[in-house]
């Protein structure tokens, strides 16, 4: 399933790259990432969040962009009770479409959606047990933002589908765009 992410990915920047898709600008960003775990997510499995992420974004006219979107998540240890403790790392490869509000340089209100895959992997160790676990599953995030020139900041609700529990949870993200083309 990464495999199959990856090409996708891949794939899609080079198609937009080769088309004649009317693309106006291209840009590369790092941001740094805050995840708030809701639902059983929070209560069973994780607790706050930190990481960072790579962002590619075309422009494709004034008030669209496609996104790739891939970082690392580390949510700190949860103690899950017994003196055991659970430990949620994650990669996730997201896909996606924003809108641009207003056609400033300077300041716009986006929304977009994303999805692709998240590769979660989960440890929990104490009271003499230690297991650990991984899996790749499909998750979806609506997104909501402000940019302001390179800067932007973005807020998500990301949806990771399991078959145990839903695992939810909400996203912050700080980052600048470097300008490619």
């Amino acid at each position: 399933m990464k495999k199959l992410v990856l090409i996708v990915a891949v794939s899609f920047i080079l198609v937009i790259n080769q088309t004649g898709v009317a693309q106006e600008e291209m840009h590369l960003g790092i941001g740094a990432n805050l995840a708030i775990p809701i639902t059983e997510f929070a209560d069973n499995w994780a607790n706050i969040g930190f990481g960072g992420t790579g962002l590619y974004m075309v422009s494709i006219g004034p008030k669209y962009a496609f996104t790739v979107q891939s970082g690392y998540l580390y949510f700190t240890d949860k103690d899950v009770g017994n003196d055991i403790k659970s430990k949620t790392r994650s990669i996730p490869v997201m896909l996606g479409l924003r809108h641009f509000f207003g056609t400033s340089e300077t300041a716009n209100l986006l929304i977009g959606a994303m999805a692709g895959i998240h590769y979660i992997k989960v440890e929990t160790e104490g009271s003499g047990i230690g297991i650990s676990s991984s899996e790749t599953k499909f998750s979806i995030a609506p997104e909501i933002g402000l940019r302001i020139n390179r800067w932007e900041i973005s807020g998500t609700l990301t949806s990771i589908s399991t078959s145990t529990i839903t695992s939810q949870y909400i996203g912050i993200r700080a980052g600048y765009n470097f300008k490619v083309k």
